[in-house]
């Protein structure tokens, strides 16, 4: 309502300031005053219609196309401009204004060739301003042209640079930025990549492809939220494309299932946590940022499962997408711990201090399994007892009184064999006072030294029954 006021306002004064009785009786000279007063209060849309409304009045006033031109030109709607500006020289070809807007406009959109004609043809009217705009125009030509050589050679550091330089002219060119962000792509940057092209897709309005190609980016790039944001603006400009259709399903599958997999770790249920994570890795197995990541959590749900041999090939799988990966190497190293092989522990860990040297989780995990190392050469009294070194206390005790039974001294009569169960004997009460009392497990578990009393002769074995 409040744009219809200033329309009918603005007709109003061309209308008094002409005389005119009614706004049928309006000339295309008042209508186009009518616009002019629109633009001023910077409506440029309601502008543009009347201008267009002057056309139809009369279509041979080069006036009327320049300033829908110019008008347009504000409201980036270049290309029309351009159609426009064409049409004014078509009326009058020595209107010099009209050739220097039509010059820079091309230029902005990146058409040098173009550009660089309108420009020759504005030596005739104003040389010094036509001289020095043809030197920058023909620079940014040659700069692009070695770009597309530098590209085609794969030299993508000098295709960035050159086709940099490019852009820097042909602000308005989305091919310009969708190009360089291929080169980027191409030299690894991927968040240089991603910043041409989020450019590009501002540029090229409603340009799906130039979406589609941002999503791609940006979910090579590990940003399953951005890629699935753009993907969804894609569908809601064209739900039937097909490109953004499919990525958006593979993006959700991929998504929902990471994420109902880490809920489900989080939660405890380890068993179910494995399904969901293989959903995952199926959606792209070979995806350098997403495989080994979900790989290292498929390593800890096993850990949880006290699966050693399947963690161990699980976080192997994650290394081989990127042997510094911190994650996997720290549940390497706790599974083959589990499995006690310690010397492959110690490795794992020193491999991770290797690339993470201020990590402390590497150093403290590094320092253990080279304690635990130490340690294996001495008694290992979970193996006394028979049990897992994640027995509770009730089943320590429970081990320790079953096997005190079977090897009591008492009930061997010939030498050799009370000898042997009295050694036995003395391991197994040993093996409980250590396992039994939690800060010297926690110690021996740690691989310190645990001071541990002498046997004495006294000790009932049964005290617990």
């Amino acid at each position: 309502m409040h744009s219809l006021r200033a329309w009918l306002f603005a007709l109003a004064l061309a209308m008094a300031a002409a005389g005119a009785a009614s706004p049928e009786a309006m000339t295309s000279t008042q209508t186009r005053i009518a616009a002019d007063a629109l633009v001023r209060e910077g409506k440029f849309k309601q502008a543009a219609e009347m201008y267009t409304q002057a056309i139809a009045l009369d279509p041979n006033d080069k006036m009327n196309y320049f300033k829908r031109a110019v008008v347009r030109q504000g409201m980036n709607a270049l290309k029309p401009a351009v159609a426009d500006l064409t049409k004014v020289l078509e009326l009058d070809p020595s209107m010099s204004k009209a050739i220097e807007r039509k010059a820079e406009i091309l230029k902005l959109l990146g058409m040098f060739a173009a550009s660089e004609a309108e420009y020759r043809a504005l030596l005739a009217f104003e040389p010094a301003k036509a001289s020095e705009a043809l030197s920058t125009i023909q620079n940014c030509a040659a700069h692009k042209a070695m770009a597309d050589a530098a590209f085609a050679s794969a030299n993508f550091d000098q295709a960035v640079s050159s086709y940099g330089v490019a852009a820097e002219c042909a602000t308005r060119d989305p091919a310009l930025r969708t190009r360089r962000a291929e080169a980027y792509e191409k030299k690894g940057d991927l968040e240089g990549a991603i910043l041409d092209a989020q450019r590009a897709s501002k540029l090229a309005t409603g340009d799906l492809g130039a979406l589609l190609y941002l999503a791609r980016l940006h979910y090579a790039h590990g940003e399953l939220e951005a890629a699935n944001s753009v993907l969804g603006e894609c569908l809601r400009s064209d739900e039937s494309h097909s490109g953004c259709k499919d990525a958006y399903k593979r993006v959700k599958k991929l998504r929902q299932s990471w994420t109902k997999g880490n809920e489900l770790l989080s939660s405890g249920a380890a068993a179910d946590a494995l399904v969901k994570l293989a959903d995952a890795i199926a959606v792209d197995p070979e995806h350098p940022r997403y495989a080994p990541a979900l790989h290292a959590l498929v390593c800890s749900a096993h850990l949880k499962l006290r699966d050693a041999a399947a963690a161990v090939a699980a976080c192997n799988l994650a290394l081989r997408f990127d042997e510094r990966f911190l994650d996997a190497l720290l549940r390497l190293g706790e599974a083959f711990t589990m499995l006690e092989s310690y010397e492959e522990a110690v490795r794992a860990y020193a491999r991770a201090r290797q690339h993470h040297p201020n990590n402390p989780d590497a150093q403290r995990g590094h320092e253990t399994a080279q304690r635990v190392l130490k340690a294996a050469s001495r008694k290992d009294f979970y193996k006394i007892l028979g049990v897992a070194r994640t027995a509770t206390t009730a089943e320590i005790n429970k081990a320790y009184r079953k096997l005190a039974l079977e090897w009591h001294p008492d009930k061997w009569q010939l030498p050799e064999e009370k000898a042997k169960a009295e050694l036995k004997f003395h391991d197994l009460a040993l093996a409980k006072e250590i396992l039994g009392d939690e800060e010297k497990r926690r110690r021996f578990d740690a691989g310190e030294d645990v001071e541990s009393p002498q046997p004495q002769q006294q000790h009932n074995p049964f005290g617990n029954f």
